[in-house]
């Protein structure tokens, strides 16, 4: 007997204009600001500035020895001083050493690349990033959330726009994003599991950037076949293990599992697996962390 959750962590809508004139499907109000969602961070390191550029154009993060680099134009201009902060004062203190990698399989690593903390409210987020060159860094919290103050103090206090921390690091391959987010995310009351649960589920999703086609299974053209569920393998191991021992234990179990649906109200769409997660990473951080459960729409081209 296979016990499936009874809750859903996030049914993303790869959506065209078409919905957009569903009654059913009320529009979401975007935030403050409308931002592209295809702005192209993949490379965010400024290659074309120099270390020497970058003393004199940048500051050094007190305490961390992160390089700070503020730029409105590639990291967005008009950020929220209270979203960032909170994005910050989500970041973990911890002074023990971490191990940070590329999430690739049969790597031994302590956090995946990429690793993302988001407001409340979904207009700020802080992503963690290695060098294009690197796989591998080892640094503590302590040291990321000292770039992110720096960040948060220099950028989008000083000048309210976002930026990037860089030189982190034992060997300096790891930087920090700030930037704005659109989320259009919506939260809704309903049974909401562990967000530990919904960091694993987040943790081990696919990342890449490479556009595929998304849409129905009767449609030939898709490539990936919608609806596509995600799930918590972690707690859903769990739950296969104690199910021969105690069908009531596996029951409650299961309803501890996170499980995300990706679903289309229109024919096929594009988007990237990288999109996906940006969405998911954004109902764990704008639901599912005060015990709701969310909906992020209008994701595709």
């Amino acid at each position: 007997m296979t016990l499936w959750p009874k809750f859903l962590l996030a049914s993303i809508s790869l959506l065209h204009s078409l919905v957009f004139s569903l009654p059913s499907e009320p529009a979401l109000q975007p935030g403050p600001e409308a931002v592209p969602q295809h702005q192209d961070l993949s490379s965010p390191w400024p290659t074309a500035l120099g270390n020497e550029t970058l003393l004199i154009n940048g500051t050094t993060s007190p305490n961390s020895g992160a390089i700070i680099h503020c730029d409105g134009t590639k990291y967005r201009a008009g950020l929220s001083v209270a979203s960032c902060l909170d994005a910050v004062e989500q970041i973990p203190r911890d002074a023990r050493a971490q191990k940070f990698g590329l999430n690739r399989k049969g790597a031994v690593i302590d956090v995946p690349i990429p690793t993302r903390f988001i407001s409340r409210d979904g207009l700020c987020t802080i992503d963690i990033v290695l060098k294009d060159t690197s796989s591998l860094d080892h640094a503590t919290y302590r040291e990321v959330a000292l770039a992110a103050t720096g960040l948060l103090t220099d950028c989008v206090i000083g000048k309210r726009v976002g930026g990037i921390a860089m030189d982190i690091g034992q060997s300096h391959n790891l930087g920090l994003i700030m930037t704005s987010y659109q989320p259009n995310v919506r939260c809704r009351t309903g049974h909401a599991p562990p967000v530990s649960n919904c960091k694993n589920l987040i943790e081990t999703m696919m990342t890449s950037k490479e556009v595929k086609t998304f849409g129905p299974r009767s449609d030939p053209r898709s490539f990936i076949k919608i609806p596509k569920g995600f799930l918590d393998s972690q707690s859903l191991r769990s739950t296969s293990q104690t199910l021969s021992k105690s069908n009531m234990q596996a029951k409650r179990l299961a309803d501890q599992v996170c499980l995300a649906t990706i679903r289309t109200l229109g024919g096929i769409d594009v988007s990237s697996f990288y999109e996906i997660w940006e969405a998911i990473v954004a109902v764990n951080g704008m639901c599912i962390r005060f015990g709701d459960i969310g909906t992020a729409w209008y994701r595709g081209a």
